[in-house]
């Protein structure tokens, strides 16, 4: 056992005044328990509990042991919760390159929940159509419609939205129904390219 074990198996003891409870609740054997006070106690050069077959007590020296123990134990809890916090707070700037008609419909939408779960995230929403350069516009995030160039990029599929050529009926009635996409070329169009 390292020494910061054979500290929480001393405390544990002090608590529970018993050896066999104590090795029970680790899922250890009660010589490896005994062992490991016997190894705490010599390299400590004292002794902190009293032993007999039939109970434990802290020896003056243990009490002492023991409230300082506690403390460390305390102090390591409140280290690895100061550490937990840190790792789990989301700060800093994100900036997220989106195409306009898809960033209006889906990502400004969203932007103010995911803010109010990282309060102390930034976040730069550029809309955009044009094609970018992901570095050199120090984009974090870049969500794009069409065929990609990945060089570099780790590029994750979202889904896929196939483009529809629709017309009224009453504009078919008048101008006829194109049978191939080319010749939409002759027609009156709005198109999104």
């Amino acid at each position: 056992m390292d020494k910061l074990m054979q500290i929480r198996t001393f405390v544990r003891i002090a608590e529970r005044a018993s050896f066999s409870a104590v090795a029970r609740e680790l899922d250890v054997t009660q010589s490896s328990v005994s062992k490991a006070m016997t190894t705490l106690e010599k390299s400590l050069g004292a002794r902190l509990l009293s032993r007999s077959t039939r109970s434990v007590s802290l020896t003056e020296t243990g009490q002492h042991y023991l409230k300082r123990c506690r403390q460390i134990l305390v102090d390591l809890e409140e280290a690895d919760a100061a550490v937990t916090d840190l790792t789990s707070l989301t700060v800093g700037m994100l900036n997220i390159a989106v195409p306009v008609p898809f960033g209006l419909m889906f990502i400004s939408p969203r932007v103010a929940r995911f803010k109010s779960l990282h309060p102390a995230l930034q976040i730069n929403l550029n809309l955009n159509d044009q094609p970018l350069n992901l570095v050199e516009g120090q984009f974090d995030v870049a969500i794009r419609l069409g065929e990609l160039n990945t060089q570099g990029h780790a590029v994750r599929k979202l889904g896929e939205s196939p483009f529809v050529t629709v017309a009224a009926p009453i504009y078919l009635g008048f101008h006829g129904t194109p049978s191939k996409p080319d010749e939409l070329a002759s027609h009156n169009c709005l198109g999104n390219l």
